[in-house]
């Protein structure tokens, strides 16, 4: 089954949860704006497709997990914990879709 839906959903995690680590608390400078901006424009792809994404999140095999994982070792350089990393963005992913569905069905 192809993950890129997944993928995507993980990468507008990460990238959202990387610019909170990078932002001095109490300041907000034009590089957070910019940064700010550029994950909200990687979110489209994610959240685009999220509605065909369950089963996806609900069926993935040890080789997508295993494939999840290098993405976030390719992409983010989060070496040493990047398994935990990845199951956390995968979850986060879940909760994401499960949030969507839920409004989606009371609107």
């Amino acid at each position: 089954m192809d993950i890129k839906e997944t993928k995507e959903l993980v990468t507008f995690v990460l990238k959202l949860a990387k610019l909170a680590t990078n932002h001095a608390p109490g300041k907000v400078s034009i590089d957070d704006a910019v940064g700010f901006m550029s994950v909200m424009m990687s979110s489209y792809g994610a959240l685009n497709g999220i509605s065909v994404m369950s089963a996806e999140l609900l069926d993935l095999s040890p080789e997508e997990v295993a494939e999840l994982v290098a993405l976030v070792d390719a992409e983010f350089g989060l070496t040493g914990k990047t398994e935990a990393i990845a199951e956390a963005s995968i979850e986060i992913g879940i909760s994401i879709f499960n949030l969507v569905k839920m409004i989606k069905e009371h609107s």
